[in-house]
This record gives C-alpha cells, structure tokens and sequence, in this order.
C-alpha cells in the first residue's frame, strides 16, 4: 500500500511529544524508542503551521510511531532542520515489522545529509546549511530488492533524485523513528510528515529565520 500517513504536530500543546495521537494514518500514540520524554512540541521554530518537534537533550533519544498499515511503495515528504552541521546527527528512520532498519535520512556532522540502511555505509547525498529547513521527499519503489530515490528542497529548488538501494528484503515500512545520535551540544527539529508536497503551500517558510 501506499503512504497514507499524516503528521504536522499543529494540534498539540507544548511540552513532551510522548503519547500524542493526532494526525491520520497511525496505529499508536509517540512512544517507545529509548529516552522518548525529550522530544518536545514547540513553537518556535517550525517549517509549516503553529508546532513543530524540538530535541532537547544532549544525548543520544528516539521516538516511535507505528502505521496503521504498511508500506510496499510511495512517495512522502517530511522537514528537518538542525542548529549545527558539525555536531551530532539527527534522523528519521523507516523499519520494517522487526524494527530493522530499511533506511534513514539524516542531517550528519560532517555537514551533509546522507542515507543510510541496514547493514550499509551512509552515502552523503547533498551538503546543509545549520539553521535552514530541508524538506526531504521519499519515492520508496517495492520490490524483492527495495530501492529509494531522495529529493530534497534546500529552499530554493529540489536536488536530485538520489537512487540508492536500500533493505534487501523487500520489507515494508510500518514504522517511523525521530532520532538524535551522538552527543553534543545542537538542537534538532522535525515537522510535517506527508504524502502531499508540503512545498507547494509552504516555501516562505523554509528559508532560515
């Protein structure tokens, strides 16, 4: 099937992302993952709407949502953005139904956005700017050997596509993991995860602030 899921975080109060269950298209609440109570709606920063998700630990944290059906193929949008390209990492991981990772994007240390899967050595796909929204858009093609191609939106025009392969299993998605790795001093956000150009009604809103 498809990616039905929708995700902006607008209808929360501030404070602690754990057991919100807004949005459409998902079978549990935010939860689980590993220090899961410092992921926080705020604000402040966001790229489309009034809320947005903040880390605010200076350790390594996941949260978890699960689909309320999987993922075979199709093509969905979310929003990243960190306050350094030089410290720590953040990221968003697609799995399978036993948690193994069919692959994530992330905002990496070494100044790029990369992809990586399981098993696999991440790829640098394109460089970022600290304190700059990207919107990454994820055309997930099914098939015995699964396979990705990335777009992403730096504010001015989208770059790529970038094919890579991805979980040689031919899993499906059923869910996702907001995460911070590595330890450091930065501030990590995500915003709108969806299967509609997020683009289109929002680019003022990309551009550093």
């Amino acid at each position: 099937m498809a990616w039905v899921a929708i995700e902006n975080f607008n209808s929360y109060s501030d404070g602690n992302l754990s057991f919100n269950n807004g949005g459409s298209g998902w079978s549990a609440a935010w939860g689980g993952g590993s220090d899961n109570e410092v992921f926080d709606v705020q604000a402040t920063q966001v790229y489309e709407g009034a809320k947005a998700i903040e880390n605010i630990t200076t350790a390594e944290a996941t949260i978890e949502r699960d689909l309320t059906t999987s993922v075979s193929a199709g093509k969905w949008y979310f929003a990243m953005r960190s306050s350094s390209n030089s410290v720590g990492l953040i990221y968003l991981t697609f799995r399978d139904s036993v948690t193994a990772n069919i692959f994530h994007i992330r905002l990496d240390s070494n100044g790029y956005i990369r992809h990586s899967h399981e098993g696999q050595a991440a790829t640098n796909l394109m460089t970022y700017n600290a304190d700059q929204w990207y919107v990454i858009e994820v055309d997930f093609i099914g098939g015995s050997t699964d396979t990705v191609d990335v777009r992403i939106h730096d504010g001015n025009s989208w770059n790529g596509p970038y094919n890579k392969s991805t979980y040689a299993s031919g899993g499906n998605i059923t869910r996702v993991t907001m995460g911070r790795g590595a330890a450091g001093t930065f501030n990590g956000y995500w915003d709108i995860i969806t299967p509609t150009n997020p683009v289109v009604d929002f680019i003022p809103k990309i551009l550093s602030t």
